[in-house]
């Protein structure tokens, strides 16, 4: 099935494929909108576009080797998933209260917004919501 859609390709979509793959193994997800430094706003990433625009044949790739693949549209991230639970990372206790943290005020901040789907806070705002929280 995958052979079916890769050969279908051209030389520069199976170089992204290649890109996008390894990136989804590398870091393990990827955004659909990234901040462009340089012009100091939020770019649809090509990235993205791409694992949509080729769901199926990347879903069939990484099936050979026991990942899936998912699309969350409503918060902008397509991840891997290990199927048998394997590559998984075990925080400390302060890295798991600072990311509980930010997905806490994510999503508090998401019911917030009407026009922009980004969430911007500061040092200050992350660090007094974690003395909240936990005392060091």
């Amino acid at each position: 099935m995958f052979d079916i859609y890769y050969d279908k390709l051209s030389v520069k979509d199976k170089e992204s494929f290649k890109k996008v793959v390894n990136r989804l193994l590398l870091q393990n997800y990827v955004l659909r909108d990234v901040y462009n430094e340089k012009e100091k706003i939020m770019k649809s990433n090509y990235d993205y576009r791409f694992i949509e625009r080729n769901k199926s044949m990347i879903e069939a790739y990484l099936d050979y080797s026991g990942w899936q693949l998912s699309i969350d549209n409503k918060y902008g991230v397509a991840y891997v998933i290990n199927a048998y639970e394997y590559n998984k990372v075990t925080f400390n206790k302060m890295s798991t209260i600072f990311l509980l943290v930010l997905r806490l005020i994510y999503d508090e901040e998401r019911e917030k917004l009407s026009l922009k789907s980004e969430v911007m806070i500061t040092v200050h705002d992350l660090i007094n919501r974690m003395l909240s929280v936990w005392c060091f």
